[in-house]
């Protein structure tokens, strides 16, 4: 149990340490960064140092701009700056350092480590700033070396100024006249090699002057061009033979300052022993990094190998198992939720078809009263046609009919039939006492051949048929109609002309020929007029028997008895019936518009089927109107008749010239 806690505790130890090594980044990777995604590495850097974005921006444009910093040590200053050492202000002032250092000592590798070391907040940034005002004393371009830097009295005045105000110990006024009379007596230091000049003037100088001037190692390489041709023996070109270019102390030498081990004989000469620091140094170092390797080995081979590796696989392992099998869970639900979708679906698509296709009774109604309708309109047609011959061949006295006989046969006839049904002795002022001597007239009928309302206005169905199955049967609704039409057109038909006056034998007109054609031009103009009544009365006229049982029984839920139904409607309603009850009739039932609650494919149906009967309607209205134009033309006709004849004759008496 022990052995797996302990790789559990480091893998839970390590995550965060992972996760963080993954989120930040050195100053080097955001200045590369920032070359291809500018954005991604001021959000970067805005994120480790806790800057503004403008702030970010503006330094790591400066840094990008700046080859004096960027080709040195601009990573190292993004590394401070991450670590909170220094202010991304203060990027100006180290920008300075490197302008004047690079004017003052050509040495890439002193001013990288100055920089650095500024970054990392070893020496303050004012420093930085300090030395780069050196550039403004005096003529450096004549400075090549530390040697000339200090022999230089405006330098080192001005070093001592800007040092001072910098805050550093008073101490370094001493150190600068210290290392400038010990440059400037350089034939004193022909006794000693370049790294003991340079051990002797970093035990003098104070220690932020020498981490300034980049340590002991900078201090050799720039005392190193500034006395090694004049130091003897140990140049290049000196007695020592050094070709190298390194500078050796010899063998023979040993410092008065230095320790001497308690083991070593003072006066030797050929002594080599060390302080007890150098002696165990290698020791110390070995041992150090034996036990670091020995640490790594165990770290490996033991713990991560043996132990944690394993750890980890078993524990990938199953979270990749437990991953599948959520991924099966997850996929079993949305194939149940889509089965149960597609289910309500179908459910839905099944509730709404019964739905919609269970029609309501109101359109059930409709549809029945309708279905004779045609049936009704053609009848009604045949009867126009038949009604508008009758009344022509009366007009023109064909021999069939009752003024054919004769010229008062048509009056005779007319005066029979009034006499024996259509007489009231009250009329003519009581009158009639002598003309209707028999009392045999039906009082229901009585004057039935003037009343135009009672005989057809106020009916909705005349009982009249003339199909040949009904026309042998008594019909007092034709007889009726004849006789008011009689009374209503041509109540004198036109007169006889006796063949020979209106041709020769050989069948060549005679003068009287075209007063016949003036007679039947009159018979003409009647004929339109009379063809409204016409039609009037066809509509009228008994249609289909088959729609008469359901019509009534739409009339009956208007709260009328039954028994004025049927004198209503007629025994066979007609064509204008049907349509009176299907415009006008079924919409004052109540019961209509509470069946308009229905579903909305019935309402939708009901509104299809009351645009066809308007159409129907707007059909004989059209109809209507164009038979009402005929007659308008014919009285303009007749209107105009006197002013065309009394033109015509004047176009007659016309001479030749006009007179």
């Amino acid at each position: 149990m022990r052995k797996l806690l302990l790789p559990l505790i480091l893998i839970f130890l390590a995550i965060p340490q992972i996760s963080f090594a993954q989120a930040n980044l050195s100053g080097a990777q955001i200045l590369e960064q920032f070359k291809s995604n500018p954005s991604q590495a001021i959000q970067q850097l805005t994120k480790q140092s806790g800057a503004s974005s403008f702030d970010a921006n503006n330094l790591l444009s400066s840094l990008k701009n700046n080859p004096n910093i960027t080709n040195l040590s601009g990573g190292k200053l993004l590394d401070g700056i991450i670590s909170k050492n220094i202010k991304i202000g203060d990027i100006g002032k180290i920008t300075d350092m490197v302008k004047g250092l690079k004017n003052i000592i050509a040495d890439p590798k002193f001013i990288k480590d100055l920089i650095g070391k500024v970054a990392i907040g070893k020496l303050p940034p004012e420093i930085g700033k300090a030395l780069g005002k050196l550039k403004a004393l005096g003529k450096l371009k004549d400075i090549k070396s530390l040697k000339d830097l200090f022999k230089n009295p405006e330098i080192v005045k001005g070093l001592k100024d800007i040092l001072s105000k910098t805050g550093l110990s008073s101490e370094v006024t001493k150190a600068i006249a210290d290392i400038t009379k010990i440059v400037g007596d350089i034939e004193k230091l022909k006794e000693l090699g370049p790294e003991l000049i340079a051990k002797a003037i970093a035990s003098i100088l104070p220690p932020e002057l020498v981490a300034l001037l980049g340590g002991l190692e900078g201090l050799l390489d720039l005392l190193t061009p500034s006395i090694g041709g004049v130091i003897g023996g140990t140049g290049p070109t000196g007695p020592g033979g050094n070709t190298t270019g390194k500078y050796e102390l010899p063998d023979s030498y040993e410092p008065h300052s230095s320790p001497v081990d308690k083991n070593c004989d003072v006066g030797c000469s050929t002594c080599t022993c060390r302080t007890p620091i150098e002696n165990n140094h290698k020791e110390i170092r070995k041992h150090t990094s034996d036990e670091f390797i020995k640490h790594r080995n165990w770290f490996i081979d033991e713990l991560f190998t043996k132990q944690i590796l394993p750890a980890m696989t078993m524990m990938s392992s199953q979270l990749s198992t437990i991953a599948v099998q959520q991924t099966q869970i997850i996929g079993s639900f949305f194939d149940a939720k889509h089965q149960l979708e597609t289910q309500r679906l179908f459910q839905q698509l099944m509730a709404e078809a019964h739905k919609d296709y269970q029609p309501s009774e109101g359109l059930c109604e409709i549809g029945t009263n309708v279905r004779s309708l045609a049936a009704s309109e053609k009848k009604s047609k045949l009867s126009h046609t038949t009604f508008a011959n009758y009344i022509m061949g009366r007009q023109l006295r064909n021999a069939d009919t009752a003024a054919g006989s004769g010229d008062d046969a048509d009056i005779i006839s007319r005066i029979h039939n009034f006499k024996g049904k259509y007489c009231n002795k009250n009329d003519n002022t009581d009158g009639l006492g002598y003309l209707c001597k028999d009392d045999g007239t039906d009082k229901a009928r009585m004057n039935k051949d003037v009343d135009f309302t009672r005989t057809l206005e106020s009916k909705l169905t005349l009982d009249i048929d003339f199909s040949t199955e009904f026309v042998d049967e008594p019909q007092p609704d034709r007889e009726d109609i004849f006789a008011l039409s009689a009374n209503l057109f041509a109540h004198e038909p036109l007169p006889a002309i006796p063949g020979n006056l209106l041709a020769n034998g050989e069948g060549k007109p005679k003068s009287m020929a075209k007063r016949y054609m003036d007679l039947r031009s009159i018979a003409a103009k009647r004929s339109v007029a009379q063809n409204s009544f016409s039609a009037i009365v066809a509509e009228r006229t008994s249609g289909d028997k088959e729609v008469a049982p359901f019509l009534k029984k739409l009339i009956s839920e208007l709260d009328i008895p039954d028994d004025d139904v049927e004198a209503i409607l007629g025994k066979s309603p007609s064509y204008f019936a049907q349509m009176e009850v299907l415009t006008k009739d079924i919409y004052q039932n109540p019961v209509f518009y509470t069946e308009l609650y229905d579903k909305p494919a019935n309402v939708l149906r009901k509104s299809a089927t009351i645009r066809a009967i308007n159409l129907m309607q707007e059909r004989d209205l059209y109809e209507s109107q164009l038979r009402s134009e005929a007659v308008l033309a014919i009285m303009l006709e007749t209107m105009l008749r006197e002013e065309h004849n009394r033109v015509h004759a004047n176009f007659v008496k016309l001479t030749v010239g006009g007179e």
